[in-house]
């Protein structure tokens, strides 16, 4: 099959003819047919997020066809339309039993610790599939797998409800669906980015105000549309140390800051900040695909969520370098660029 692969920081990756991946009894061969182009996968190529072995297959935001099944698979068939959960966890730990299995501490990650969807095919164990509506098309399907997932389990651990104020730092792929989740939720949304044609789009899903923090300080405006309280939660998708410094001074006494943005500085914060406030810091990490999925995939199916608009291009495997360039560079304002093998 093709492979996009990475070998090392700061070098595009190579577009090389490699064997088609090995099944074991439990998993399945997948035809790609859609892979969503993610931050994190920058931050590899950049070097800012490390990966144990290279040559690597990016990619984990995936959907397709089933292609062939391994020999104790019985829920599935060949040919099915399936998206794909990136993270494989253990199924087995205290965090898996207790249904928190994003955090599982033997997990394994598509596309980071073994190969991913930057290719024509990708074996994943069968647990990790999820059937797709026919309505539902491979784009959709691909960035809903965490694009979509990833706010949605923020906006949960947020408890965001009906009359919410909210600030979302940050509308670029993960952010500008969050802005969309609050909404439907019921929330008055604020939405803070540095890119005017991006607070554009905010307003579009559903952000009632929107901030250039470039132009203006977001805490101050903040505080002004909130009568000097603050929000009841703040989002951070930036992760950047400004940014959450940010986060944390823009929500009222008893709030929740939550943290999703992949970050790899160092904040110096204030504890006096936070615990005069009695502030509450969530972390985010990715999502619960068993009971989140389902509902993401309804709320798809019924019109209550607009995935398409958040497909801003695609870019057929052999461009991939074009289709990080664009992300890196913000070149035509993306949103999420999909890759298509």
């Amino acid at each position: 099959m093709k492979a996009a692969r990475f070998y090392e920081p700061n070098k595009p990756l190579r577009i090389e003819e490699v064997p088609l991946p090995k099944i074991r009894e439990r998993w399945v061969l997948v035809e790609v047919k859609a892979c969503g182009i993610c931050h994190s996968d920058l931050h590899i190529t950049k070097g800012t997020i490390k990966v144990p072995k290279t040559p690597l297959i990016l990619g984990h935001e995936i959907s397709g066809r089933i292609a062939d099944i391994g020999s104790e698979i019985e829920e599935f068939r060949k040919g099915d339309r399936v998206l794909v959960s990136g993270m494989i966890p253990c199924g087995e730990c205290y965090y898996c039993a207790s249904g928190k299995d994003n955090i599982c501490q033997r997990k394994v990650e598509l596309g980071i610790q073994i190969d991913g969807g930057y290719a024509q095919y990708v074996a994943v164990p069968s647990k990790n599939l999820y059937r797709m509506p026919d309505s539902m098309s491979y784009e959709e399907a691909a960035i809903l797998t965490d694009a979509v997932a990833t706010p949605f389990h923020a906006v949960k651990l947020g408890r965001v409800t009906f009359g919410s104020t909210v600030a979302v730092f940050g509308v670029g792929g993960l952010g500008m669906n969050a802005v969309q989740l609050s909404t439907l939720a019921g929330a008055r949304v604020i939405a803070v980015d540095i890119l005017d044609q991006k607070l554009a789009l905010a307003k579009e899903f559903g952000a009632e105000e929107t901030i250039n923090s470039k132009i203006e300080d977001p805490i101050h405006r903040i505080l002004q549309i909130t009568n000097g309280n603050g929000v009841d939660v703040a989002f951070e998708f930036v992760g950047l140390p400004t940014t959450l410094e940010q986060a944390i001074a823009s929500v009222r006494r008893g709030g929740k800051v939550v943290l999703a943005g992949v970050g790899t500085q160092k904040a110096n914060l204030s504890m006096r900040d936070m615990t005069a406030k009695e502030i509450e810091i969530i972390g985010v990490q990715g999502f619960v695909a068993h009971t989140e999925y389902p509902a993401l995939i309804d709320m798809v199916v019924h019109g209550r969520l607009d995935v398409k608009k958040m497909i801003s291009q695609t870019v057929p495997l052999e461009e991939v370098n074009r289709g990080l360039d664009i992300l890196e560079k913000q070149i035509g304002n993306p949103i999420r660029v999909v890759l298509k093998p």
